[in-house]
């Protein structure tokens, strides 16, 4: 497997703002766009970017669509009933009380709640570059980026002895290639990045009964919980964070609030 790494072309610290308990996709995304903007200001004005930053939390239960989507293809008529390697069931949902929301990231539907990390790392691709196989680098394209995304999490599961690999769907999967157990959509404007990653820890997979994960009808969704020992949620956290810290080649801080 083809590993991507980056270094930033100046020393940086990745800034690690985490939200605690499940919260309103709304409200989540009001602190998103928040940080999203000081970032695109500073370009604006012809200013240095500050430096990274990683947002993290967990939602109350929502399903987000694609910037290309309509609310009309959110939702099956029928659920599938997917299989299950978990002895415990999970608890009976009402799908009507999630929320359906527009995004601007790229991807089709996905599904966020409590129990799944969700971490947008808000950044200038321009404060980085590449690392190639000889030691050079070169720009920090999007699709680099992702990569790396990626990378990131498989480092970081690995920790778990959870062993997942990339396909040619974007995202993370288990070894075999048939179960997701994370997905990447991003937004890129002027070279800020936002939206990012959503890792499944502990959350109910029936959410996802109700859609087709990222339009890939014959695949399937699982999470930390089925594939390994058990790993409190805080844990997954702050070891994944401190996984993009690394690829990214910066140092890592934990912050309390917005800057």
């Amino acid at each position: 497997m083809i590993w991507t790494r980056a270094r930033p072309v100046r020393p940086l610290t990745l800034n690690h703002l985490h939200i605690q308990g499940p919260i309103k996709y709304a409200d989540a995304q009001g602190i998103h766009d928040k940080l999203v903007r000081k970032f695109l200001d500073c370009k604006k004005e012809a200013k240095q970017t500050p430096d990274p930053v990683l947002l993290t939390f967990q939602m109350q239960p929502v399903y987000t669509l694609g910037r290309r989507q309509g609310k009309e293809e959110a939702l099956l008529e029928t659920p599938n009933h997917r299989e299950t390697k978990s002895e415990t069931p999970d608890e009976p949902i009402d799908v009507s009380t999630a929320d359906i929301a527009h995004t601007l990231r790229g991807g089709e539907t996905t599904f966020h709640g409590p129990g799944q990390v969700v971490a947008y790392p808000i950044l200038d691709l321009l404060q980085f570059r590449k690392i190639n196989d000889d030691g050079s680098d070169s720009p920090l394209t999007p699709k680099c980026y992702i990569s790396l995304l990626e990378s990131s999490i498989i480092s970081a599961l690995a920790q778990y002895q959870i062993f997942t690999t990339r396909t040619e769907n974007t995202g993370v999967w288990t070894m075999d290639g048939e179960s997701k157990i994370a997905a990447v959509g991003v937004n890129i404007r002027r070279n800020i990045t936002s939206h990012g990653i959503c890792l499944n820890v502990n959350n109910n997979l029936s959410w996802f009964d109700h859609i087709v994960p990222c339009g890939l009808d014959e695949k399937k969704v699982t999470n930390v919980h089925e594939q390994g020992p058990p790993v409190k949620y805080e844990e997954v956290v702050h070891d994944y964070a401190y996984s993009l810290a690394s690829y990214l080649d910066v140092n890592y801080k934990r912050v309390e609030k917005e800057a």
